[in-house]
């Protein structure tokens, strides 16, 4: 197809590099700019949470948390990234009329470099808690500590969850589980 053909769609976009983009592995201080719920092609649910990163090389950049609702085990992490950032939900189905409530929302966030049973790579992010005052803009993403410091070691339940994702990836790697995303869905 000529790119002549994509031109209505130029004019149409807004040129975001939020879905798809995510920044590199490490600890980023961010701020929950949205959140929405929707279904993928496939009919599953899922939660998008927009971020904006607040200090560092990638200071300004906005990226999503995709959370696809395929099994306990995506729904524990859902869960458990809203507790570690303080929100209490009473029910999933209240998400969609509580929205609101995450826009604003600082907090702590690590991204990690996974590998699938397919050999595909996976870039997945966690809420590590929230935050009152994120760093200055004139930190550099490393000078922010890598990997879990003092405040983060007092988090069993976070501990807890994050051993279980890595059994359950170790059940997908041995095709006992069935991986929660495909590439198709999530184009990284």
């Amino acid at each position: 197809m000529p790119l002549s053909d994509w031109d209505k769609i130029w004019d149409k976009v807004q040129g975001n590099r939020s879905f798809g983009w995510t920044p590199p592995p490490g600890m980023y201080q961010v701020e929950i700019t949205g959140l929405r719920t929707t279904r993928t092609n496939a009919g599953d649910d899922m939660v998008v949470i927009k971020m904006i990163i607040l200090a560092g090389e990638f200071q300004g950049s906005s990226f999503e948390k995709v959370n696809v609702l395929r099994s306990e085990n995506s729904v524990n992490f859902l869960k458990g990234d809203f507790k570690a950032i303080g929100v209490n939900l009473p029910k999933l189905s209240d998400l969609p009329q509580m929205a609101q409530v995450f826009e604003g929302i600082q907090a702590e966030v690590k991204v990690v470099e996974t590998q699938g049973n397919m050999g595909q790579t996976y870039i997945n992010t966690y809420f590590q808690k929230a935050i009152e005052t994120p760093v200055s803009p004139q930190e550099s993403p490393k000078d922010t500590p890598k990997g879990y410091g003092p405040e983060e070691a007092d988090n069993v339940e976070r501990q807890e969850d994050l051993a279980e994702e890595a059994e359950f990836q170790d059940k997908v790697k041995q095709g006992q589980e069935e991986s929660p995303l495909s590439d198709e869905e999530i184009p990284f």
